[in-house]
């Protein structure tokens, strides 16, 4: 069964790519991913994508004013048809997508694949000199933090047993 575009109601086309099978649209350029071949993607390199690099590619300006005319909230789940949500990739990147909440199937406009496989590399990369500096002061600043309040806590600690003691003189 061949599923429709959830953005221009084409019929998809199935596209190997490593050993994953996405569904591509011919007209408007994105894709869809069943639940899981996001992260299968992701395990593979460029090389895995030659042959159909249209796939990561934005669309000319042309095609996007044809081809990204539907409303994201008009989306619809090609497997179980329905209304697909927005919600940012990554919970905090500038990438908006479109997800099922029955399949958990994702759509993906043109270009968009290319961002999160991007995103994803950007994230597992080793910090910068300056990224780190940033980190250990942070870690220091917490430390520092923590210090503070296990020092007033055992103070209060210690406070709180003479104020016994005296009582217990006393009384």
């Amino acid at each position: 069964m061949k599923l429709l575009c959830p953005n221009c109601r084409t019929e998809m086309e199935p596209v190997v790519i490593g050993g994953v099978e996405i569904d591509y649209c011919p007209s408007c350029h994105g894709i869809w991913l069943d639940e899981g071949e996001l992260q299968e993607l992701a395990k593979y390199d460029a090389k895995e994508f030659r042959g159909v690099e249209q796939i990561l590619m934005p669309p000319s300006t042309e095609e996007a004013q044809g081809g990204l005319s539907s409303s994201v909230s008009e989306r619809i789940c090609p497997r179980c048809n329905v209304k697909l949500y927005t919600y940012k990739y990554g919970g905090n990147s500038d990438i908006v997508i479109d997800g099922c909440p029955q399949c958990g199937g994702i759509w993906l406009d043109a270009g968009e694949l290319a961002k999160i496989l991007n995103y994803m590399r950007e994230l597992d990369r080793p910090l910068t000199p300056e990224e780190e500096a940033i980190v250990r002061q942070a870690l220091t600043s917490s430390r520092l933090r923590m210090k503070a309040l296990e020092d007033e806590a055992v103070g209060k600690s210690f406070l709180a047993r003479i104020a016994n003691a005296i009582v217990n003189l006393i009384g």
